[in-house]
């Protein structure tokens, strides 16, 4: 029997304007930062890395605890966890790699050629990304810890993955039967359901000139990444 635990280690506040595709409210909202652990197989499983304290001081993240921190909590040491199910390569997904030394990191073959070929770089899409931990791939896969994947894949017995697409060009789900324990889905922001109906995680709509502000890591643009 699988269990899952949400594990959050940071928090955010912005505007659903910032958020969402075409969206013209400016209502606050909170979005919530999490990885996720998978117990009761033959090892751990983590679905996400996080990211680390230079991204939580960059973006305003509010209370953030280091997601290696976080599983250690829940009875895994970090250098114990063998594989990492990577939904996508956003900061917040991704840029916590480093945190789990011992991780063989599993990634769609269509998100990685989407941040390492031509669109990748444009404001848009930069902003949710950390350029260092995305130039680390190449590294980390000629050390043979990255393993990618082209469609769907079973992880262990219950539990598999499925390229999904939308928020990224290569975004995934990881799922566990009903019968096998807990189901696992990937993380969605924890804000209002009436929100979330209405509109779509934003990929490439203009800031609102009301409420974006510039970072050292970005240019004034959409949304962040959930």
């Amino acid at each position: 029997m699988y269990e899952v635990y949400a594990l959050k280690y940071g928090e955010r506040d912005t505007t659903a304007c910032q958020f969402f595709y075409r969206e013209a409210s400016h209502e606050p909202i909170t979005l919530h930062y999490y990885v996720w652990l998978i117990l009761g197989g033959a090892h751990p499983i983590l679905v996400d890395t996080g990211f680390l304290d230079d991204d939580a001081r960059e973006r305003g993240i509010r209370g953030y605890v280091s997601p290696a921190a976080m599983v250690e909590r829940a009875g895994v040491k970090p250098a114990d966890v063998p594989v990492a199910l990577i939904t996508h390569l956003h900061y917040d997904h991704w840029a916590g790699h480093s945190l789990f030394p011992g991780a063989e990191y599993w990634i769609q073959q269509d998100e990685v050629a989407f941040w390492t070929g031509p669109y990748g770089h444009a404001p848009a899409f930069r902003q949710s990304a950390n350029v260092g931990a995305l130039a680390r791939l190449v590294t980390l896969t000629y050390a043979n810890r990255v393993r990618i994947i082209d469609g769907d894949r079973q992880v262990l017995p219950g539990i598999g993955v499925h390229r999904v697409g939308g928020h990224t060009g290569g975004s995934r789900s990881s799922r566990s039967r009903p019968d096998a324990g807990r189901s696992c889905s990937p993380p969605m922001p924890r804000t209002s359901t009436a929100t979330w109906r209405r509109a779509s995680p934003s990929r490439s709509s203009r800031a609102c000139p009301r409420c974006s502000r510039p970072s050292r890591r970005s240019t004034p643009s959409p949304a962040p990444s959930g």
